[in-house]
C-alpha cells in the first residue's frame, strides 16, 4: 500500500511529540515503506528542535533505501543544525546528484554555502528556488517575463516582495542600483513596509495586486537582485545608510537626562519555523534592565497583556502600541541610542537606518550572519552576539551586559568631552 506522505507529513504538524510517534505507528508505513516511516520520524524529532535523535532515524532511512534523494536532503538540514556543516553539505549534494531538478535541495545547498561564506558558489543554488512552487508569485506578476539582469536605462521592470520583511528590507538595497542605471523602477512589497520605502526611495513607482502591470517589460523577485546585477564582493555591502525615518516626527526619549536609550526586542514572528531557536524569554532579555544608567524601551509588537505588566515593572517604556506600520517603527529606532534585538526584521531595519543595533543570535544562525565574526557586511552599525551553544542565552546576556556597560560609559564620557 503507498501512502501520501505529503499528507501525512502535514497531519503530524498539529501533534506533539508523543502525538506524532503514536500516529505513525498506526499507520502501517514502517512494514510497507520503512525508509519513509524513519524519515517521517526524523522530521517529528526536528519539530521538537531534538536533532541527535533525528540524524539517528534519518540515518536509519538512508540506510534502507540510500538513493532516496528526500532523506538525504533531511540528513543535511539536520547536520546543519548539529554544526557539522562539511558533513552536511556532501548530504545536499547527494539530494541533488539524486534529484538535480528539485529546487528545494538546491537551496537549502545554497543556504548552507552562504552561511560559509561561499557567495560565488552559493548564487545558482539560491536562484535556483524560483523554480519551486513554493517561491512562484502571484500569476498577474508571473505573465511578465524574467529580467536578466541586463540594465537598460528607461527599461521598466517590476521588483516584487517574495520571503519575509526582513528579507525585503536586506535586499530593497540593490533598487538603488537599478535607479542609477536609468532603469524605471515600479516596486510591490508588503504593506507595513510601504510609507518606509515609499520615503526611502521616492524614485520608485509604489504598486499594488490589483493594478495594471503590463506596461512593465520584466519582472524580478527583490531576493534576487545582488545575483542579477552579479554583486560578489563583501565590499559593496559596507557602503552606506539606505533606508530613512520619515522626517515629519519630533520624537525624542530620555537618553540625555536618564542615559542611553535603548530599544528591546526579545521575539520574531511565531510562525517562523526556527522562532522557538531564535526567540529569547521575554524576562531573560529584561535582565539588561538592571543595568543603570539606562532607559529602555520595548519595540516588541504584539505583547500580551502579562507581558505588558512585566515591562512596567522593569520600567520599560512599551512604545509598541503606537507603531502602525515599519515607518512608525524607524522613527522610533532613530531617536533611541542602541537597539538590541534577536534575528527579526527590527534587527534588519535598524541595521538599515545605520543606527547602532546588536543582534542576539542562536547556536546556528540564519545565513545572512555567516559564522564565528561579530560584525556583518550587511549592515556596518550591527554587532553579532552568538550563543556558543544550542539554547545558551545566559553567556549571550552576560556578554551583552558588559557590552551595554561599556556602551553606556562611552557615551557619558564622550557628552562630558
Amino acid at each position: 500500500m503507498l501512502f501520501n506522505l505529503e499528507e501525512i507529513s502535514q497531519r503530524l504538524i498539529g501533534y506533539n511529540l508523543g502525538e506524532a510517534l503514536r500516529y505513525l505507528e498506526k499507520t502501517g508505513l514502517r512494514q510497507s515503506q520503512p525508509h519513509c516511516y524513519f524519515c517521517l520520524r526524523s522530521e517529528v524529532y526536528i519539530r521538537a528542535f531534538d536533532f541527535k535523535k533525528a540524524f539517528d532515524e534519518i540515518a536509519r532511512s538512508i540506510n534502507l533505501k540510500s538513493d532516496w534523494a528526500p532523506s538525504h536532503n533531511i540528513c543535511g538540514n539536520i547536520l546543519v543544525e548539529l554544526g557539522e556543516f562539511d558533513k552536511a553539505l556532501e548530504s545536499f549534494n547527494r539530494a541533488v546528484d539524486l534529484e538535480p531538478f528539485i529546487g528545494e535541495y538546491k537551496f537549502n545547498r545554497g543556504q548552507l554555502l552562504l552561511l560559509l561564506g561561499r557567495w560565488d558558489l552559493a548564487r545558482p543554488d539560491y536562484e535556483f528556488r524560483l523554480n519551486s512552487s513554493i517561491f512562484q508569485p502571484p500569476s498577474a506578476i508571473a505573465a511578465l517575463p524574467r529580467w536578466n539582469g541586463d540594465c537598460v536605462p528607461g527599461k521598466s521592470i517590476l521588483i516584487y516582495w517574495e520571503q519575509g520583511q526582513g528579507d525585503t528590507i536586506q535586499f530593497i538595497r540593490f533598487a538603488d542600483d537599478l535607479i542609477q542605471k536609468g532603469m524605471r523602477v515600479g516596486l510591490e512589497v508588503q504593506e507595513s513596509l510601504v510609507g518606509l520605502l515609499s520615503c526611502s526611495f521616492p524614485e520608485l513607482q509604489l504598486v499594488f495586486m490589483d493594478d495594471d502591470f503590463s506596461n512593465f517589460e520584466c519582472r524580478a523577485s527583490i531576493p534576487s537582485l545582488p545575483w542579477l546585477l552579479e554583486i560578489n564582493s563583501e565590499a559593496y555591502f559596507w557602503k552606506k545608510t539606505y533606508v530613512k525615518a520619515p522626517g515629519n516626527t519630533d520624537l525624542t526619549f530620555a537618553g540625555t537626562a536618564n542615559g542611553s536609550a535603548i530599544g528591546l526586542v526579545w521575539a520574531g514572528n511565531p510562525n517562523h519555523v526556527n522562532d522557538r531557536q531564535r526567540s529569547i524569554p521575554m524576562n531573560d532579555l529584561l535582565s539588561l534592565t538592571q543595568v543603570g544608567g539606562c532607559s529602555f524601551y520595548s519595540l516588541q509588537y504584539g505583547t500580551s497583556e502579562k507581558a505588558k505588566r512585566s515591562l512596567a515593572r522593569a520600567q520599560v517604556v512599551d512604545l509598541a502600541p503606537t507603531f502602525t506600520d515599519f515607518a512608525d517603527t524607524a522613527a522610533a529606532i532613530q531617536a533611541l541610542d542602541l537597539v538590541i534585538t534577536v534575528d527579526t526584521s527590527v534587527a534588519h531595519l535598524a541595521g538599515a537606518l545605520g543606527k547602532p543595533v546588536w543582534i542576539l543570535l542562536p547556536f546556528v544562525p540564519d545565513w545572512r550572519w555567516m559564522l564565528n565574526r561579530s560584525d556583518s557586511p550587511w549592515y556596518p552599525s550591527a554587532r553579532l552576539f552568538r550563543q556558543p551553544r544550542r539554547g545558551d542565552w545566559a553567556s549571550v546576556l552576560k556578554e551583552v551586559k558588559q557590552a551595554l556597560v561599556e556602551f553606556r560609559d562611552q557615551r557619558a564620557a564622550n557628552s562630558a568631552a
